[in-house]
Parts: structure tokens; C-alpha cells; sequence
């Protein structure tokens, strides 16, 4: 608003149109990555990069765009895994009903009519667990050498990463994982937007 006090007129469409960030072309864009840096094109489709390796703290992905821009977003998503590798789904349990050993008759988990039986014959599942960062920092460069102090720190946060900063200068992104986890799984990026 006070960027704006001084002006006297109605906005229109196209005055607010000009004011969004947009998605930049990305046919043109060199990635790398410190893991699995033979896949990276496919960070830009949905078929996805995944790191190849359980994710730890300096892990990157690097965006090189092929002149400077004013950056303010990146933007993915993320696939979700079962325990197991499996990507998301129905996949199996037991037969509907079917108890746990010793639990018959006590209404335990497993238990005929228990609070963990099998509904709809879908099958008792571990929820899937997202391939999303678990925290991360976004660095920027105009020279690929010299780098910013982060320009965003966050944490992960479901399927989908909106990585928002004010808007800077840069011809190079990278983004950081600041957390090592036991048992996180690779690191996926699918969709990959640059605003």
C-alpha cells in the first residue's frame, strides 16, 4: 500500500496482471545436483529427480537460468512413498477382519470389528510419507561462484514445495538441505517452476 499511496486511478486486469510473478521459460535452463546429477531433466516433467540416496544436510539442486532474471520462487512437487519404496496407493494388507496373532476377541488392532481391522478391503497401510525436503535453504548467484546468504530457510511441508523469497536478482538457484533424518527418504522434485 504505501508503494502505492500516491496512485489516483482504478487498477485494471492488466495492471494487476503485471504486477504476478511469472512462470519462467525453463526449456532452457541448465540443472545440476550434488546426487543422482544424471537425471536432473527430469526435475522439469512429471516422470521426476529423485536424489538417489536418502536425503542429508548439503544435498542441493541448482536451477542455472540462461541470463539474469528477478527470481522471487520455486516451485515442485514431490512424490509420496510407502514404507518399502512403493510410490502411493492402495497396496495390501490382510484379508478384511483378519486378526493379529493373540488379538482375536479383544478388540485390539487386527481384532475382527477392532479399531485396526481391515475396512473395504483396501487394507491396513502405513500413510505415505512425502519426498519433500524436511528443511532447506535457497542461495542465489549471479556468477555460479559468489553466493547469497540464504534468501529463504524453511521446512518441508507435504507434496508440495512453494519456495517464496523477495523478489532478487539471480542467474543461479540452489537449494540446500539443512537436515539429515534416519529413515527420510530420497529427495524427489517433479514440475519444476521458476517465478
Amino acid at each position: 500500500r504505501a508503494a502505492t499511496a500516491k496512485r489516483k486511478t482504478m487498477w485494471t486486469m492488466a495492471d494487476a496482471e503485471a504486477g504476478l510473478p511469472r512462470a519462467l521459460d525453463t526449456t532452457s535452463v541448465k540443472l545440476s545436483a550434488s546426487h543422482n546429477a544424471e537425471a536432473v531433466t527430469r526435475a522439469l516433467t512429471l516422470r521426476g529427480w529423485d536424489s538417489g540416496a536418502p536425503q542429508a544436510s548439503g544435498m542441493w539442486f541448482q536451477i542455472e537460468l540462461p541470463q539474469p532474471a528477478m527470481v522471487t520462487e520455486v516451485q515442485f512437487d514431490s512424490t509420496a512413498v510407502r514404507a518399502g519404496g512403493g510410490r502411493g496407493g492402495f497396496g495390501g494388507g490382510g484379508a478384511r477382519g483378519a486378526a493379529a496373532p493373540g488379538a482375536a476377541g479383544r478388540g485390539q488392532a487386527g481384532a475382527p470389528g477392532g479399531p485396526g481391522a481391515n475396512r473395504g478391503g483396501f487394507g491396513q497401510q502405513t500413510p505415505p510419507t512425502a519426498t519433500s525436503p524436511r528443511a532447506y535453504a535457497v542461495t542465489v548467484s549471479t556468477d555460479g561462484k559468489t553466493w547469497s546468504k540464504p534468501v529463504l530457510t524453511a521446512k518441508g511441508a507435504g507434496n508440495r514445495t512453494d519456495a517464496q523469497f523477495a523478489p532478487v536478482r539471480a542467474k543461479f538457484v540452489r537449494i540446500t538441505l539443512t537436515e539429515s533424518a534416519a529413515d527420510v527418504p530420497n529427495w524427489s522434485i517433479n514440475g519444476l517452476k521458476v517465478y
